[in-house]
């Protein structure tokens, strides 16, 4: 009967594998991806004592493959998914500016919803939190239709690359203030202002101004 404590334990397509070196360590070795500067794969290797400690390692650092490409909706939580976005899809498509503008949305006010897994995001969620934002806060129907794009962008990414089914945002409907009333002259009143602006050295442009 052969022995094959020393052969190499194999996992998956790109699951990586472990196999005992000569000196009797175990070593775990697992693909990571691509080195974009070479063009070839890269690959770890982690050296340990024992094979239970290179069987937990591969575990783990397979784990880490998997929601570092962001392919387990399953453990991805919002605040990891935004971060992601944000450096990924952002930082070197947008006005630096604007770029700043959508992390201070993440560390102000979407870090109340980071920790909600992306997968459990639902509309009515969303709907409370833009809601308590303008009834509690008071923060304006601009601000948070910015807040929303950003977001909306966000997620929409990830539903380009199947981590959802659709946007949680489509559903929301976000709040909105009155609308001020405007107050305008009559007929009468702006033939008085006009006759008036003629006694005063500018009220030429008070007279373009009706003009216009």
């Amino acid at each position: 009967m052969k022995d094959t404590s020393k052969k190499a334990l194999r996992r998956g397509h790109n699951e990586g594998n472990i196999r005992q070196r000569a000196d009797g360590r175990w070593e775990v070795r697992l693909s990571a991806g691509i080195d974009y500067k070479t063009g070839k794969p890269r690959r770890t290797s982690t050296c340990c004592n024992t094979r239970q400690e290179a069987i937990a390692i591969l575990q783990q650092q397979a784990h880490e493959v998997r929601t570092q490409g962001w392919r387990d909706p399953m453990s991805v939580t919002l605040g990891e998914w935004y971060e992601y976005w944000l450096e990924t899809y952002m930082k070197d498509t947008v006005k630096q500016s604007t770029y700043a503008s959508y992390r201070s949305y993440l560390n102000k006010h979407f870090c109340v919803l980071g920790k909600i897994l992306l997968k459990k995001l639902e509309p009515h969620t969303l709907q409370e939190f833009y809601n308590y934002k303008f009834r509690e806060e008071g923060l304006s129907p601009k601000t948070l239709r910015n807040y929303h794009m950003a977001l909306h962008k966000c997620l929409q990414q990830a539903v380009k690359e199947r981590l959802l089914v659709y946007n949680p945002c489509d559903a929301v409907t976000l709040p909105g203030g009155e609308k001020p009333e405007i107050s305008v002259f009559t007929n009468d009143q702006q033939r008085a202002l006009v006759q008036a602006s003629y006694r005063h050295r500018y009220g030429v442009f008070i007279r373009l101004d009706l003009c216009t």
